[in-house]
């Protein structure tokens, strides 16, 4: 039993892994888009700032 709760416990890190890298390329990419380059370097470096970028952008 612990062996497969450890493993679904690394399932679901992983997958949460791929869902933040998701979120933030799309973040990223929207930002170069509308050529906000500031802000996308502000995005990479300060994660309060990169919170309200994806509620601007409606990125959940």
């Amino acid at each position: 039993m612990c062996a497969e709760l450890e493993k679904w416990s690394l399932e679901e890190r992983q997958e949460g892994r791929r869902e933040g890298e998701s979120r933030l390329t799309t973040l990223l990419k929207l930002l170069k888009a509308d050529g906000r380059l500031q802000d996308l370097e502000l995005a990479i470096d300060d994660e309060k700032a990169r919170e309200k970028l994806y509620q601007e952008y409606h990125i959940n």
